[in-house]
């Protein structure tokens, strides 16, 4: 279905923009993606401002590619320290689906990040630093 639906995602784009800018889309994306107050209002702004921006189909590519045997194969094929990051929190990707991904990635680490959800870039970007800085070092 959604790749049926990929030759109209254009004439949706103006739509989408119309739709992030009002309230009960913005609260309700809020609700579903944030596990705590954004660290900063202006990073919760943006994320939705790059939203609008986004071709949606990248949405509809990434929702087709999940169960995708090649998405697997690629994951397994990673040779390069890999780091797995996830809220602990994230109401869009489960856990188990984190994990799976993970575990695909040849000597790759998961690390979940209490108080987030699925933009603990948005929510904890400290932390998140923090996490990437102790993988690095």
């Amino acid at each position: 279905l959604m790749r049926l639906t990929r030759p109209i995602a254009n004439l949706w784009q103006p739509v989408n923009y119309a739709l992030m800018q009002s309230w009960p889309i913005n609260w309700t994306m809020r609700s579903l993606m944030l596990q705590s107050t954004p660290a900063l209002p202006q990073l919760w702004q943006a994320y939705l401002e790059d939203r609008t921006l986004a071709d949606t189909r990248v949405d509809m590519t990434s929702l087709t590619l999940v169960g995708d045997a090649a998405l697997r194969m690629a994951l397994q094929a990673i040779q390069v320290p890999t780091l797995c990051m996830a809220g602990r929190n994230d109401r869009l990707v489960s856990l188990a689906a984190i994990s799976a991904a993970q575990q695909l990635i040849p000597g790759s680490e998961l690390r979940l990040l209490d108080g987030c959800g699925h933009l603990p870039m948005v929510e904890h970007p400290e932390l998140l630093y923090q996490t990437l800085r102790q993988f690095f070092t």
